[in-house]
């Protein structure tokens, strides 16, 4: 996260987003695993809907990675909207427009 893109922005802002785009990246590789060993039913025993939902955040995951990595608005607005709101991690989040 260097660069023009990242400089002005205060050291705690950086490690938490470097944190953030960390976890996307475990549960990018989770969730390839699970495709990898999974065979044709990679989530047994879930509802079909739920098996749909985690399969997506193989897409999902690294591209809010990226876009929260690359500094864009859409990778808050992307990893906010992918994580169920019951796992303990924020859903909301303010975003301010530099001058």
């Amino acid at each position: 996260m260097r660069g023009r893109r990242w400089s002005g922005v205060p050291g705690r802002i950086r490690v938490a987003v470097g944190a953030t785009v960390v976890v996307f990246a475990y549960g990018t590789m989770a969730h390839l695993f699970q495709l990898a060993t999974g065979g044709t039913d990679p989530y047994p025993g879930l509802p079909v809907w739920l098996t749909v939902y985690f399969v997506s955040l193989t897409v999902l995951d690294p591209l809010a990675a990226a876009l929260l990595a690359a500094r864009r608005a859409a990778g808050l607005v992307l990893g906010s909207a992918a994580t169920p709101p019951r796992t303990g991690t924020p859903t909301t989040c303010s975003i301010r427009r530099r001058e």
